[in-house]
């Protein structure tokens, strides 16, 4: 059995590392709500690596709350990624939600599927095409609410998210300019 007189050390000693460990925190504790209080000014990016991950997010899409979509479509690499099955899926499931959707499909790139796509009203689509010699693009991009979608091509197979006010802005300023230069239907 310890001694009594010990047995009180011990427990100063135990109440000076609580003490030590208290300053330790009262330190952290404006950096830990720094890191809990992130500004809104910083974007959220998610990178996603994989087939799975790419058709979530585009499928989040579906929640976007101005029930607009604007879209910029390479066909061909959109469905070989995608599927197309998925596709008819994420636009039944769109139409039914009621949400419109602007498309530029890429006029090089168009594909056999695009006929199953052709419903435009019905499928609350408006499309357009670009010119040949103005735009190619290897990977689609979509923009809803703050966030900018990209999807790469089969080749790469990646999906890139940016959740930003500004960026979604510029973007969406990029697609107008788009969408004046393209051709209807």
């Amino acid at each position: 059995m310890e001694e009594p007189e010990n047995l009180e050390k011990f427990l100063e000693r135990q109440k000076r590392n609580i003490d030590k460990k208290k300053k330790y925190l009262k330190m952290a504790i404006p950096e830990i709500n720094a890191l809990n209080n992130k500004s809104e000014s910083v974007p959220n990016i998610k990178f996603i690596d994989d087939k799975e991950g790419i058709r979530n997010i585009l499928l989040d899409s579906l929640k976007c709350q101005k029930k607009e979509i604007l879209a910029v479509v390479a066909s061909k690499k959109f469905y070989n990624i995608l599927g197309i099955d998925f596709v008819k899926d994420y636009v039944s499931k769109r139409i039914n939600q009621k949400i419109e959707t602007k498309t530029i499909r890429l006029s090089s790139q168009t594909s056999q599927e695009d006929k199953v796509f052709s419903k435009h009203n019905k499928q609350l689509r408006k499309l357009r095409y670009t010119n040949k010699n103005d735009a190619n693009f290897s990977q689609s991009f979509i923009i809803y609410d703050n966030n900018t979608f990209y999807i790469s091509s089969e080749k790469e197979n990646f999906g890139l998210l940016i959740e930003s006010p500004e960026h979604s802005e510029m973007m969406k300023n990029i697609f107008k300019i788009l969408w004046k230069q393209s051709k209807k239907s």
